[in-house]
């Protein structure tokens, strides 16, 4: 007999006002599986749930003035370059690029035989789904996932860095700005939302171009290698969560790909989305993805 899950409602807790929240400044964005950054000067926030959402729960929902506060870190902690993600390492190490990222390629392309295509899981049906649940990614956000970040359609920064009201929206409290901007992501998509500082030792030392190497053929030596350079001060962010779907990650094959691609989709549009709300406010905003940290 199966037994229905009982949904378990945390209550939120809230901290006392952090000064000058949103003042004069601007919010951007940072994401991994849906995250994006935005510009204050100073705020902090529980994560906000979509109300009614299936196995939603959050470990965060106290706050902190600080990560340091939440967590030790070491302070021997650097930032490191994203040349030396996974990804990054396609790009320019010969092992994973000539043969991980080589034989990835390949099999994606159709220019080899993929022999578990045989497999129900990774059949052209599970295949094609997989490819439709990026699209909203890959045509918005092109090469986000590997590192890209800032001038795909939906994550273009030079469309977010002129506000669209000449004059910032005032809000009444730090209290005020944080509960619209929470309820405006989960409006427009989120299924959870929180509000942090900027701190740049989340963000990559420095950014290297990939989509150079995918699109162009840009070769490891001459690929786009440089500081990461965020168009303004960023002093919040602003992070969302998306809920994948947790059948489909347990089948693996393109099924797994698909609910994968599926947020990466979302997390283009929400954060665009959330990015333009602020731009409407007077406030400089940009998107990201699985970018800049």
């Amino acid at each position: 007999m199966k037994q229905r899950a009982k949904k378990i409602t945390m209550k939120k807790q809230h901290k006392g006002s952090r000064r000058g929240f949103l003042k004069k400044s601007a919010l951007a964005g940072l994401g991994a599986s849906g995250m994006w950054w935005g510009v204050t000067n100073k705020g902090t926030g529980a994560a906000d749930a979509k109300p009614g959402k299936k196995k939603s729960f959050s470990l965060f929902r106290k706050e902190y003035d600080s990560i340091d506060e939440a967590y030790e870190i070491s302070p021997d902690y650097q930032r490191f370059d994203q040349k030396n993600t996974i990804y990054g390492r396609l790009g320019w190490q010969s092992h994973y690029r000539d043969n991980v990222g080589a034989s990835m390629a390949a099999k994606f392309e159709g220019f080899v035989p993929d022999p578990l295509l045989t497999e129900k899981e990774y059949g052209p049906i599970a295949k094609a789904l997989s490819r439709g649940a990026w699209a909203g990614h890959d045509e918005g956000a092109k090469h986000s996932n590997v590192g890209v970040s800032g001038y795909s359609p939906l994550n273009d920064w030079d469309k977010f860095t002129t506000p669209k009201r000449k004059e910032p929206y005032v809000f009444e409290s730090p209290e005020e700005a944080k509960k619209y901007i929470k309820r405006a992501a989960i409006f427009l998509g989120a299924d959870e939302v929180g509000i942090a500082p900027y701190d740049e030792r989340w963000t990559y030392s420095k950014e290297m171009n990939l989509g150079e190497v995918f699109d162009e053929g840009v070769s490891a030596e001459e690929v786009s290698h440089k500081p990461i350079q965020l168009p303004f001060e960023v002093r919040s962010i602003i992070v969302i969560a998306l809920e994948m779907d947790y059948d489909a990650l347990r089948c693996g094959g393109h099924l797994n790909d698909a609910t994968v691609g599926l947020e990466y989709s979302h997390m283009t549009e929400v954060t665009h989305k959330i990015a333009d709300f602020l731009n409407h406010l007077g406030y400089k905003a940009i998107p990201t993805g699985n970018d800049v940290g």
